[in-house]
């Protein structure tokens, strides 16, 4: 008996696929490379990442779907990570 737990779409490479590829260049180009999620309100900078609206994991029907997926840039993808987490008290995250 095999009790080994099942991948996850992103533990199966998931984002090294040529159609994620190309759904994340199409959604690129549809915001025209400009922070769509904007979590500082003065955020400018130019779009390099791909986001889930829908979580990846909990709706993998969506992951292609251009409609499910918004431009951003690096920090304000990073802000999505912990918003709507409380962390303890004196711990922060540095990314290196």
């Amino acid at each position: 008996m095999n009790n080994t737990k099942p991948k996850t779409l992103k533990e199966s490479g998931f984002y090294q696929t040529k159609e994620w590829r190309k759904a994340r260049k199409l959604a690129l180009q549809r915001d025209h490379y400009l922070c769509q999620l904007r979590i500082s309100k003065d955020c400018t900078r130019k779009a390099n990442t791909v986001h889930h609206i829908k979580e990846l994991e909990d709706y993998p029907e969506l992951a292609l779907t251009l409609s499910n997926l918004t431009s951003c840039c690096y920090a304000c993808h990073e802000e999505t990570k912990t918003k709507g987490r409380e962390l303890p008290r004196g711990v922060r995250i540095i990314k290196m």
